[in-house]
């Protein structure tokens, strides 16, 4: 298996907490549902706390993986649907601390509500490990 995360080296991406590609050649795909701040009884965690729906939509991707053989690094793209893009930007530490670099691609969109009227973020991921 070959996997590339890459920027394109141009001086803003010093400040982004992801890469802007990512090339894959074999392995096996994973990919996960949006992720979210939900406990195991389908309660929402922290309404109205971006930071601990952030942290808790981490964990049950990190769940997700483990399930599947896979773990953070092996993230290749990461889609982002929040409801407050201002709130979620605040999170970047977090971020960080749960992907290894190099960071795997995002894309962030911002909505006006998700699945639940109190989730503030939903996050989806691919990850690729070798077959």
């Amino acid at each position: 298996m070959e996997k590339r995360l890459f920027n394109f080296g141009v001086p803003w991406e010093h400040n982004i907490s992801f890469s802007q590609g990512a090339s894959v050649r074999g392995g096996r795909w994973i990919l996960l549902s949006g992720q979210a701040s939900i406990d195991d009884d389908g309660k929402v965690v922290g309404k109205g706390d971006m930071e601990l729906q952030v942290r808790t939509s981490l964990e049950a991707v990190r769940r997700g993986l483990a399930l599947a053989g896979a773990s953070p690094a092996d993230v290749v793209k990461l889609n982002v649907y929040t409801t407050d893009c201002r709130a979620f930007h605040k999170t970047q530490p977090i971020r960080e601390a749960f992907f290894p670099r190099p960071y795997p691609a995002q894309t962030l969109v911002e909505v006006t509500r998700l699945a639940m009227r109190d989730f503030l973020v939903e996050l989806e991921v691919i990850a690729v490990v070798p077959d």
